[in-house]
């Protein structure tokens, strides 16, 4: 009876480990307070939020300093890769790994209408979170500047 508890255990241990292996990363909205970076840079948030203070990814203007919620937690990035267009310190193409190596993000924006005072719409764009071989694609809209 002991081996067969056992065998049981293991079992649904490596059933857990293999469903938290291919589960679809999680991005959700953070508040400016709960990250570290702020100021000039680019924020974006989904084209359907009603609640303007929620983001999706905020980057500003020094290296290194793209930041998510992914899984329930504020994850940093390091910018990997960037083509494209350039604006405030941005570029319409780029990619972004967790600091830890396991989340990739690529953000594909269009820019809009530049605003008043130093800065420029993002009418459209995509973020797409890779990790354990699964990715989710997110519209999203948003703004750069200073």
């Amino acid at each position: 009876m002991k081996k067969i508890a056992v065998i049981s255990l293991f079992t649904s241990f490596l059933i857990a480990q293999s469903a938290q292996a291919t589960a679809l990363p999680k991005v959700g909205e953070f508040k400016f307070d709960q990250i570290s970076g702020h100021g000039c840079g680019m924020t974006l948030w989904k084209p359907s939020s009603t609640n303007k203070n929620r983001f999706l990814l905020f980057n500003g203007l020094t290296n290194n300093s793209m930041e998510m919620m992914v899984n329930g937690k504020i994850t940093k990035f390091n910018r990997v890769k960037a083509n494209g267009q350039a604006f405030y310190g941005q570029k319409t193409f780029q990619t972004f790994r967790s600091r830890d190596g396991k989340i990739t993000v690529d953000v594909a924006v269009k820019l809009g209408a530049k605003g008043e005072i130093e800065t420029v719409a993002i009418k459209q764009g995509t973020i797409t979170v890779k990790q354990n071989g699964q990715k989710v694609k997110i519209p999203v809209v948003g703004d750069a500047g200073c």
